[in-house]
């Protein structure tokens, strides 16, 4: 008979000599996934005995984590701008540094708001639909479209969609890039794959050998899908209209460079994430 508190213990214990980063934090999550608790549950229930069923569900978890399958898979969640998001094998898990396009995003749909203007917006190669959906709950006026070429992305951001009670105010639609939208849109934004191919075998292993590729593989430069798109974005996006994506920082000069091609009157604007490296291009037609 073992208490919880001593099977975090000895969950962080493993966990830590494989070589996991945050391993006490990580062993907490698998028991509150365990358990089916919160954090404050967990925490108040420290000398709870745990039971044979969720012994052997523990086991099961940890034996995956040794093989570097991604917690958040385990869990089938990651919170992302303050929701949680279902998430599976399918889908490119929601990273912190994604947020600054979210950010951005709202502060340009408010700003045209307090202007008086309506706004229409597109997410890219949408995935888990984190984007898009933290957008339709954080800015009930705007008109959202979410593209992916992945059937089973889309139903997963569907999923999410529902979830957070915002389904019917984004329609989402199968195919590459731009191809599905009919109407133009005020702010596009994306997230693609910007990882050179021949990086993607020094990647951790719970990316290169959990998370789709094709998510993450952006070619030989890493900017296969960030070029196309470029190209293609005047053809949706609107007069005076804008245009969010996301990149590796070594990226940024050349993604300029395309950029000012393809818009040349443009405003360009870098924006930094956490570590203070830079990630967000905010192109914004003058």
């Amino acid at each position: 008979m073992t208490t919880v508190h001593a099977l975090i213990r000895d969950t962080a214990n493993i966990l830590n000599r494989a070589g996991i980063d945050e391993s006490r934090l990580e062993a907490e999550l698998l028991w509150m996934t365990v358990l089916q608790t919160d954090r404050t549950s967990l925490y108040a229930n420290l000398d709870y005995i745990a039971d044979d069923k969720a012994a052997k569900y523990a086991h099961e978890l940890i034996s995956r984590r040794l093989k570097r399958e991604p917690l958040a898979y385990l869990r089938k969640a990651r919170d992302f701008f303050g929701l949680r998001f279902y998430v599976a094998s399918g889908v490119l898990i929601p990273r912190p540094e994604t947020e600054i396009l979210v950010e951005t995003a709202l502060s340009v749909l408010e700003t045209r708001s307090l202007n008086g203007l309506t706004s229409s917006v597109v997410d890219i190669g949408t995935g888990s639909g984190a984007i898009a959906i933290s957008l339709a709950v954080n800015f009930g006026k705007a008109v959202i479209f979410a593209t992916d070429i992945s059937s089973q992305a889309l139903d997963i951001a569907r999923f999410n969609a529902m979830a957070h009670y915002v389904s019917e105010r984004i329609e989402f639609l199968r195919g590459d890039l731009v191809d599905p939208i009919y109407q133009p849109v005020d702010l596009l934004i994306a997230n693609l794959p910007y990882v050179k191919s021949r990086n993607i075998q020094n990647l951790q292993p719970e990316i290169r050998l959990y998370e789709p590729q094709e998510a993450l593989d952006g070619g030989e430069n890493g900017l296969f899908l960030i070029e196309r798109l470029l190209l293609r974005a005047p053809d949706i996006v609107n007069q005076q209209g804008s245009i969010l994506l996301e990149m590796d920082p070594d990226q940024v000069d050349l993604v300029r460079t395309i950029a000012l091609k393809v818009f040349p009157n443009a405003e360009i604007e870098i924006l930094r994430d956490l570590a203070g490296l830079d990630r967000v291009m905010f192109i914004k037609q003058i």
